[in-house]
């Protein structure tokens, strides 16, 4: 309690004395605050021991003194205490020699801290809002002091919150901060995730069993006896309980949040409604919070409105179920106050809905704070709704063209390259990148709602991307977004687990042995039959070498349109190609010719960069008529690239949950991921063509920076992500 507003003092008890009345000589168990108070200064003399050469090192040589005198005036007000007159636990300070010179003593110890946040701010450039509301509160105390005691004491946990983070940052921010591996971290933020969510539910359950409380308090500060105290248990259990999944990922914004109900539940618990356990257990939570600020790095970006409109279930979904908490609790607790009163289950929706404000007389006192409660829950829900729809808010913008960035990339390409599909992080352009340190290393992603999703691999030396991966994570936090990688082969999964995703089998890719395809397979009764069949149709095999020229392109974009205007057809973007004339112009054709000598099928073959001895193809298009056009260019073009000699394998591509174990994906995520990926790729009969190639399947997965209950986002955002936008 040493860190109490000085100027509730008023200079020499002009006023109410709130914090200082609970140390005065007659008192209850002002001994107990005395030796707290104490306590706190030893433990700050500590501090200040402990860090004296940074502090002289930043605020100059005479910085520790005036801090050592700083505790000085902290102990006048232990050694000296006020005395009151004590009317209905209410104490009205009387004016002695004592309490004179432990109100000037105050006085100057609040100068001493308005006047070092100042000074902090000037030399530090930064926390400039601190001297600011240090000052604002003191002109509070000020003009509310003659009839507002709710006011003031709000006023004063302003002020003190103020002056605690002033404490931690200039002593333990410096010296105390929790160093873990990332798989700890997340440990740790589970572990005060569900302490959150229990203090949320002992907070709605005290609200409906607060009438013994009330005794205790007796009506200390509040009006209608406790009501104000029980809409506080009610508002601060939802706020936890909303905030305990954003503290288990790691969110900047929740831990502080938790961190000042933490403190005003420090000092409601210690002041208002003495509470020893309560203060133990919340000041335990704030310790930790303190010096493990380095483990909560997800900062929040402002979210489109449809995500926000989505959210509002949840917030729906909390409200009622701890108005079904306060109802039964105040239902087991009270079981005679429920009977007499004129409650029933229309009049708990009206409260909440806040239909129905005004108390009922004939109800008993503990019903009129059970409704209390009830108001509290609907306040708090239009206010969370109001907050989270209405206000304004754009997503952070890359630039989707940045030649700059996109030189390097190539160049770190050519170093590095790990996949046929390599070209995909180039184009189609409709990427941002996110460069290493000294630009050795890249990564191709694109925001879609709340979620970053990047191609895999980082291009970057392999000893490098463990740590590319884990930066990106954090680049992610950093920006409000939840990191979410595609295709990542199994091989290298362990560096996306090791670095603390989430991490889920989607599909297979299937990817074909040209020797053994040119040897062995294309020789086999079901591929003899469907390539003559093909043939007789007199369709024969062409490759087209970059550049193509304009009516060859016209004549694709023919074949395009026609393909797009079937059924289940639609352009895609991000990991697929999509038909652009400038980009095909560059790439090699593989196409089909009919009898007349024209086009009617038609793939394009990807760029590759690096030393890979794997190729593929992006699009795949041919006319209506071109009966078996797949089968015969597929293997007409890996027969021409076996030929050629550069390359070994052939991906045909990714096929969504094929050979995907249920021991590694439950049914729900099959389902989700199937939801996900059916407007992509036709998935009907896919794998059973692919099979007549005999390919090798390698699995395919997704790693994301969250949980399981980021699936359906990632469902949504994914969609977004893949689709074009129209013109």
């Amino acid at each position: 309690m040493w860190l109490l507003s000085a100027y509730a003092n008023h200079l020499l008890l002009r006023g109410p004395n709130l914090s200082e009345a609970y140390q005065a000589s007659n008192m209850r168990d002002a001994g107990l605050f005395r030796l707290f108070a104490l306590l706190g200064i030893v433990t700050l003399g500590v501090s200040i021991y402990i860090a004296r050469h940074d502090v002289r090192e930043k605020f100059g040589r005479h910085a520790v003194d005036i801090f050592y005198g700083g505790l000085l005036l902290m102990a006048v007000p232990v050694l000296l205490p006020i005395r009151c007159q004590v009317a209905m636990g209410v104490c009205s300070p009387v004016n002695t020699f004592s309490s004179s010179i432990h109100a000037s003593a105050l006085a100057l110890l609040g100068g001493l801290f308005l006047g070092g946040s100042t000074y902090l701010a000037y030399r530090q450039r930064k926390l400039l809002w601190m001297p600011l509301v240090q000052f604002l509160c003191i002109v509070g105390l000020y003009v509310g002091h003659s009839n507002a005691p709710t006011i003031l004491l709000t006023v004063e946990m302003l002020y003190t919150l103020t002056q605690l983070y002033w404490v931690y940052y200039l002593f333990y921010r410096p010296s105390w901060r929790l160093e873990v591996a990332e798989k700890n971290a997340s440990r740790i933020r589970k572990v005060l995730a569900y302490f959150v969510a229990a203090n949320g539910l002992v907070s709605l359950l005290t609200a409906a069993h607060l009438y013994h409380v009330g005794r205790r308090a007796g009506g200390l500060l509040f009006v209608n006896d406790t009501a104000w105290l029980v809409q506080h248990s009610v508002v601060v259990g939802l706020v936890l309980l909303l905030l305990s999944r954003s503290m288990a990922r790691g969110s900047a914004l929740a831990r502080r949040i938790v961190l000042a109900l933490a403190a005003m539940e420090i000092i409601k618990f210690a002041a208002i409604t003495p509470r020893p356990a309560d203060v133990i257990g919340y000041g335990l939570l704030a310790l930790v919070l303190i010096f493990s600020e380095n483990l909560f790095t997800r900062h929040n970006s402002p979210e489109r409105f449809v995500n926000r409109l989505k959210s509002t279930v949840l917030v729906l979904a909390i409200t009622a179920g701890a108005v079904v908490i306060l109802s039964v609790g105040f239902h087991a607790f009270n079981l005679n106050a429920w009977k007499r009163s004129t409650l029933s289950t229309s009049r708990i929706v009206k409260r909440t809905l806040l239909l129905e404000i005004s108390p009922d007389a004939d109800d008993s006192l503990k019903a009129r704070l059970f409704e209390q409660a009830l108001n509290a829950a609907g306040i708090f829900l239009y206010s969370w709704l109001f907050l989270g729809l209405f206000l304004p808010g754009l997503l952070p913008h890359h630039s989707d063209d940045d030649e700059g960035s996109r030189v390097l990339v190539k160049h770190l390409l050519e170093r590095y390259g790990t996949s046929s599909e390599d070209s995909l992080k180039l184009w189609p352009k409709d990427k941002a990148f996110w460069v290493g340190p000294g630009e050795r290393s890249a990564i191709a992603f694109k925001q879609a709602n709340a979620m970053t999703f990047a191609l895999a691999e980082p291009i970057s030396h392999p000893s490098r991307r463990r740590e590319d991966i884990v930066a990106f994570r954090d680049f992610c936090r950093q920006k409000g977004s939840h990191a979410c990688w595609l295709m990542i082969q199994e091989k290298n999964l362990g560096n996306y687990q090791k670095a603390g995703y989430k991490t889920m089998a989607i599909g297979s890719s299937a990817v074909v042995d040209m020797a053994t395809f040119t040897s062995q397979t294309v020789k086999d009764k079901w591929w003899r039959w469907a390539r003559n069949k093909a043939k007789k149709q007199g369709l024969e095999y062409v490759t087209l070498p970059a550049p193509q020229n304009d009516e060859i392109l016209t004549r694709l974009k023919t074949i395009s349109d026609d393909w797009l205007q079937r059924d289940g057809h639609s352009e895609r973007t991000f990991a697929l190609g999509y038909f652009d004339a400038d980009f095909l112009k560059d790439c090699i054709i593989h196409a089909l010719k009919n009898q007349a000598g024209e086009i009617v099928a038609f793939a394009n073959q990807l760029p590759s960069f690096g030393p890979i001895t794997q190729t593929t193809i992006d699009l795949m298009r041919f006319l209506p008529d071109a009966e078996g056009a797949m089968a015969l260019l597929l293997s007409e073009t890996i027969l021409q690239l076996k030929q050629e000699g550069k390359f070994t394998h052939f991906d045909l591509g990714f096929v969504p949950l094929a050979h995907v174990g249920k021991e590694q994906t439950t049914k729900l995520l099959l389902n989700l991921s199937k939801k996900a990926l059916k407007p992509v790729f036709s998935m009907q009969g896919l794998e059973q063509f692919k099979n007549k190639f005999e390919p090798m399947w390698e699995q395919n997965y997704l790693a994301w920076d969250g949980d399981m209950l980021d699936l359906p986002v990632i469902t949504a955002s994914l969609q977004k992500a893949l689709s074009l936008p129209k013109k």
